[in-house]
């Protein structure tokens, strides 16, 4: 019998990226996924091609808070061309080998993925945000951009190439609590990241937004 393994991968150089698409592991659009041991919440660009590199965020949610919350709250990015990836905590906050296990998935998700490495892209919401430096900071991932929201950055070590790297950003309301820690977060990184800056929401309670 005649093979016809030649025709189909004629056929699969013919045709375009975009009806490839099912070679992702991940299906385009909303979905939950298990990566690493932790529940993933993953909006994928319903026209992620291997010929257009991707944006990743990656987003982690506040104490009590759920993945599917912090995907949802961003899935409009999928259309600019985000992969959206909200990881859930074993417990109700966030742990070491949570945000270590955190790394592994963006990590995984690179790997996998069309994601260019220079467009990765780190938020975290009040408890989230609190343990956002174990991210931002990471030598492997690098993101070029850190967000602290309901938060800040305290302080600690900051890598040489946040620098020229890494822009970041605090948001807070004025009436949340936290609002000053945000405020602290521009003299914390000033020098030590490409920029940094704070914006504070008139009336803003502790409400993600």
């Amino acid at each position: 019998m005649r093979s016809t393994l030649p025709g189909v991968a004629l056929l699969l150089l013919l045709l375009p990226s975009a009806a490839l698409a099912g070679a992702f592991p991940y299906p385009s659009g909303s979905s939950e996924q298990e990566i690493e041991g932790l529940k993933v919440s993953l909006v994928l660009p319903r026209a992620l091609s291997a010929d257009s590199a991707a944006s990743l965020l990656v987003v982690l949610h506040g104490a009590g808070g759920t993945a599917t919350g912090m995907a949802g709250s961003f899935r409009v990015w999928a259309q600019d061309g985000y992969v959206v990836c909200a990881p859930k905590s074993k417990g109700q906050v966030w742990e070491k080998d949570d945000l270590d296990r955190a790394l592994r998935i963006a990590a995984h998700l690179k790997q996998q993925l069309p994601i260019d490495p220079k467009k990765v892209h780190v938020v975290g919401f009040s408890n989230g945000g609190w343990n956002l430096h174990p991210l931002a900071f990471d030598d492997e991932l690098r993101p070029c951009s850190a967000t602290w929201m309901a938060a800040g950055f305290r302080g600690g070590s900051v890598p040489n190439w946040a620098k020229t790297g890494l822009g970041a950003i605090a948001l807070a309301g004025s009436e949340d609590a936290n609002a000053p820690a945000a405020r602290q977060t521009v003299p914390a990184l000033r020098e030590k990241a490409r920029s940094v800056e704070v914006r504070i929401q008139p009336g803003l309670g502790h409400k993600f937004t």
